[in-house]
């Protein structure tokens, strides 16, 4: 499948997914960048078949903004940004079987009481003194968010930061996917 690239030039340029994430070269010279995969799919209306939260991730350490450059409360062009920290998920701490109790059964099966012994410390050892463990883990994002500073402070206006998160496609499809996030602008 072919895809289409802008040159800065405006001339289109045809480009397949192996030159995702690449470069070429228009015929005015310039070197155009390639976005990712998952980028030249949207673009063109297919399933991009990543998560939001992996999707987003990969514009975060590629060091590109999701979205646009309109600010998100009165969608006027801005330069500005503002961070929001949004935790998707955390990891839960739950409580592990007590070393005592699975020495205590370990006597009752003689041979295997030193094997039971062994294998509760390094229980302890992996997963703690207090003996819990996670399950899940942390998911969380500082997401940059185009908004002037004029319209900064109505963002701490109960419901505003979810609605502005909301007019940047990539997080609206997050916050869909964790409606329950907590976000709070740093």
């Amino acid at each position: 499948m072919t895809y289409e690239v802008r040159c800065a030039c405006g001339k289109p340029q045809r480009v397949s997914g192996a030159d995702a994430g690449g470069r070429v070269t228009c015929e005015c010279g310039q070197t155009v960048e390639v976005p990712p995969l998952h980028e030249l799919r949207a673009a063109a209306g297919q399933s991009a078949g990543l998560a939001p939260a992996v999707r987003i991730e990969a514009l975060l350490l590629a060091g590109r903004l999701p979205g646009t450059r309109a600010c998100a409360a009165c969608f006027e062009d801005t330069d500005d940004v503002a961070k929001v920290r949004a935790d998707l998920e955390r990891a839960a701490e739950v409580e592990d079987d007590k070393p005592s109790e699975q020495l205590a059964s370990g006597c009752l099966f003689g041979l295997f009481t030193n094997l039971l012994q062994r294998r509760s410390a390094e229980e302890r050892h992996e997963r703690g003194p207090g003996g819990t463990k996670r399950i899940g883990r942390d998911v969380s994002f500082e997401l940059p968010l185009p908004v002037c500073a004029a319209c900064r402070p109505k963002l701490l206006a109960p419901g505003a930061l979810p609605a502005a998160l909301g007019t940047v496609p990539e997080y609206a499809e997050l916050l869909k996917c964790y409606p329950r996030a907590a976000l709070a602008l740093l």
